[in-house]
């Protein structure tokens, strides 16, 4: 099983498919502290908090809710992830918002009976198996006249991501976003009809 995991991954930068990690991989990566490196990267949460200044926002792969930190707090959020611990850390670190909600589950599997203003994949879209029938799933939670927001950082793999959700559902705006010279990502806004 693990052969065929580290064959699918190793696939994925050429055909589009997400990697495929389980949630044990997630909480150790969180634990270890890993993805620590997202709270230094300012340039893409500004960008993506530009779109989200009212309403409610859907923050699909949240992580320890980093971008509870760049929009206004009378939006609310509702942030789910995989790892418990993430979430946990996200609870700990904004409980003084009550317009926050964090839930632990799976983005490819968890239902939510509810539309959003903004549904968002941020640096989470590529670690889901099939994304575009993620992002088919999701979109049906954007409230009308609302938005889906996709940031992916710049690789093989979300490039051809990115040439895929091109052909299915073509982007309002695309706006590329750099952090330094080498580090940069796409952030995709697809608008939902009134």
């Amino acid at each position: 099983m693990k052969l065929l995991r580290m064959a699918h991954n190793f696939l994925s930068r050429f055909t589009g498919s997400g990697l495929d990690l389980r949630k044990e991989d997630w909480e150790k990566q969180y634990q270890q502290g890993d993805w620590d490196f997202f709270k230094t990267e300012e340039n893409r949460y500004q960008a993506i908090a530009k779109w989200i200044q009212a309403g409610s926002v859907l923050d699909l792969g949240c992580g320890e809710g980093w971008l509870r930190r760049y929009i206004p707090t009378q939006v609310h959020l509702t942030g789910v992830d995989i790892s418990s611990f993430a979430i946990e850390k996200a609870r700990a670190q904004f409980p003084w918002s009550e317009g926050n909600e964090w839930i632990v589950g799976d983005v490819s599997q968890i239902e939510i009976d509810q539309t959003f203003s903004v549904v968002l994949f941020n640096e989470s879209l590529n670690y889901c198996t099939h994304p575009m029938e993620q992002v088919a799933r999701w979109l049906k939670q954007v409230a009308p006249g609302g938005i889906l927001l996709l940031s992916l950082y710049d690789c093989q793999q979300n490039r051809s991501i990115l040439r895929q959700l091109d052909k299915r559902w073509p982007a309002n705006q695309k706006e590329l976003i750099r952090e330094d010279e080498k580090k940069f990502w796409t952030l995709v806004v697809i608008r939902t009809s009134v």
